[in-house]
């Protein structure tokens, strides 16, 4: 139960902190700043816990996986912040547009796993089964069907492409994150880097999108920053610990719920229930 809070601690803060960043007239550099801070937090708490376990493993910057994950992630992350951008009030529905990536996680662990070599990481025996996965990715499309495709029809939703695009990325990048960790027992540096690359792709594209605007340091970007490694840090411990199945259905969920207190509007009965049945079809999930 611990490893499921962090993640769905994480995972309501990821929300709100979009949120909030993206009403700033300099988003893009406000990004930047903060993802630079949170990459130097996860450094230091990295040599923390290097130095107390008298441990330093960087051997997964040789591993090329580290290298498709940060590529995917990037993809991944900004389609992710450009949808949130595009669609200002209705974080429900690309939250669960996301959710997709649960009823393909099953399949892409059933395939993946021997091919790019992560046999030793936690598995759900239940989904050693193709039959299961079939039957479970069955269910969880027929459900975020009748819930995401009337949105797009009423064009609720904009530009679903890029929240397709989102969910491809996002679906192979948590897959082989959720890996390394597994691979790299509680290892900050793989985030640290990663914030690094991210906080480069925003000063790029703030240096071509906002010029003229008035962009200066602040302690909200050392404040923003802090707070997104300690998050991200009980992020990392959760997944260290859990399946990559349960792991993305939790962060999918946390996703969802967080979607519903940002939104701030009322959502339909139905809404409500196909949203409830994905979250007891998780719990029966976690139970088995």
């Amino acid at each position: 139960m611990l490893a499921l809070s962090l993640i769905f601690l994480f995972a309501m803060y990821e929300n709100i902190f979009y949120k909030k960043v993206n009403k700033s007239k300099t988003k893009f550099f406000d990004y930047s700043v903060i993802f630079l801070y949170t990459s130097f937090f996860f450094m230091i708490i990295g040599l923390l816990y290097s130095a107390y376990f008298n441990h330093l493993d960087l051997i997964f910057l040789t591993d090329y996986r580290f290298w498709v994950y940060i590529m995917i992630e990037l993809v991944g992350m900004y389609s992710m912040n450009i949808n949130y951008i595009n669609n200002p009030n209705n974080h429900t529905a690309i939250n669960v547009g996301i959710f997709s990536t649960v009823l393909l996680t099953p399949f892409v662990v059933y395939f993946l796993d021997n091919i790019l070599e992560f046999n030793n990481t936690i598995h759900v025996s239940m989904f050693n089964n193709i039959t299961n996965i079939l039957i479970f990715s069955f269910i969880y499309l027929l459900i975020g069907s009748l819930y995401f495709i009337p949105k797009i029809k009423n064009k609720i939703v904009n530009k679903p492409s890029i929240i397709l695009i989102t969910v491809v990325s996002l679906l192979l990048s948590f897959y082989i994150e959720v890996k390394l960790l597994q691979t790299y027992k509680f290892n900050w540096y793989i985030y640290a880097i990663f914030e690094l690359m991210l906080a480069i792709i925003y000063y790029i594209q703030s240096s071509i999108m906002e010029k003229g605007e008035d962009k200066n340091v602040s302690i909200k970007h050392l404040q923003g920053g802090f707070y997104y490694a300690i998050y991200g840090s009980l992020h990392l411990i959760g997944l260290t610990l859990l399946a990559t199945e349960i792991g993305v259905l939790i962060r999918r969920v946390s996703q969802i719920i967080a979607g519903f207190i940002i939104d701030k509007k009322t959502h339909t009965i139905i809404d409500i229930i196909l949203i409830l049945l994905m979250i007891s079809g998780g719990i029966i999930l976690i139970i088995l």
